[in-house]
């Protein structure tokens, strides 16, 4: 028979080990475990969280354990990625109210009237502007979980600018702090139930080197005369429409909006030449419109603010009647449309309100 023997260096080896193994499985959560947790709950490709500290901890008894903590769930990138991702996010989000006024407003309208008939081409409009712009959301902020989304939308409120508030920087993440209760499973410490976050000690974290982008440079205002339909026509970079005119060269940017009776469109684009300075001749630009829409002017006359000078005028054709206005003012030159949705009436003192609305409020080159 043989006898097993263990020296003394074998058993203490062995003791070392488990030792070890011991030490290795904590007895409670650390800062890693519950970063690890969180980022979990705030999972988004854009997003990371950062900064954690455990703040204080009780043992719950049953493997369980209770954690206060503070934490930061930021944008990937810093300020970097807020200066690209903000100012378009402020756009798309009006763009989504202004959609999803329009679609109710012609929807409402056409309910009352019994005839939706004439209303399909401006809700089928307003339906396909959200539509577009869910769909860049989605793509610039494609954050599914609550939490996630949760955030996004505090910063992005945190971006938009407050007339009696200072410009302390560009925001990048919002710092939080939370309560959880853990479990240790095999794979360490995780949330048992969902976190609690304390709203009233949020903060928003800025880079105070680098500041909220102005949205520039044209912004236009105009509203219906019940304060229902209110619309802002954004910068070149912004609008979601763009050709090139194939006599000048010129590019053009579109921003169309309405309500149940008037088509409204705004057309910019930025000069080139001799034209930057101003020196265009207006009646000429009329009469190439006129001609390019087979219309009729009548009702010509001048507008001036200041050092622009502008035309407004009444065109008549066979497919209708519209209200233009035309400055050219800084670099830009500015044509606003106000047309008859089909099959609806003339709404003259609407058009005329439309395009009188639209002027040089804030023209930057």
């Amino acid at each position: 028979m043989r006898t097993l023997r263990y020296s003394k260096v074998t058993v203490t080896t062995a003791f070392t080990f488990i030792a070890i193994g011991v030490t290795g499985c904590s007895s409670k959560p650390g800062d890693s475990d519950v970063k690890t947790s969180l980022a979990n709950e705030f999972q988004c490709p854009i997003l990371e969280i950062t900064d954690v500290k455990k703040t204080d901890g009780a043992e719950l008894g049953n493997h369980t354990y209770e954690v206060s903590y503070t934490f930061e769930v930021a944008l990937k990138g810093g300020s970097s990625a807020a200066q690209k991702l903000l100012p378009e996010l402020a756009v798309l989000n009006e763009r989504l109210e202004r959609g999803r006024l329009q679609h109710d407003r012609a929807a409402n309208i056409a309910a009352i009237s019994g005839n939706p008939a004439p209303l399909a081409a401006v809700v089928d409009r307003a339906t396909d502007e959200v539509m577009a712009v869910r769909k860049r959301l989605a793509e610039i902020q494609p954050c599914e979980l609550p939490n996630a989304r949760f955030a996004i939308e505090r910063i992005r409120s945190a971006a938009m600018p407050k007339a009696d508030a200072p410009d302390d920087g560009i925001p990048v993440g919002l710092v939080m702090r939370g309560t959880s209760s853990m479990i240790k499973a095999e794979s360490g410490w995780r949330f048992a139930e969902q976190p609690r976050f304390d709203i009233n000690a949020e903060k928003i974290s800025r880079d105070s080197s680098v500041h909220m982008p102005q949205l520039s440079p044209l912004w236009t205002e105009f509203s219906q005369r019940d304060g229902a339909f209110i619309a802002k026509v954004p910068s070149a970079e912004q609008c979601n429409f763009v050709e090139a005119d194939p006599k000048t060269g010129q590019r053009w940017w579109q921003c169309s909006f309405g309500t149940a009776d008037t088509n409204m469109d705004v057309w910019f684009a930025k000069l080139s030449g001799a034209n930057a300075n101003g020196s265009v001749d207006l009646e000429a630009k009329v009469k190439d419109i006129a001609e390019r829409h087979s219309e009729q002017v009548s009702d010509m006359k001048p507008v001036k603010w200041g050092t622009v000078d502008a035309a407004e005028f009444t065109g008549k054709s066979a497919e209708g009647v519209r209200k233009v206005r035309l400055f050219v003012a800084g670099q830009y030159e500015v044509q606003a449309i106000a047309s008859v949705v089909p099959g609806r009436k003339p709404n003259f003192s609407e058009m005329q309100q439309f395009i009188e609305g639209v002027k040089p409020t804030s023209i930057t080159d």
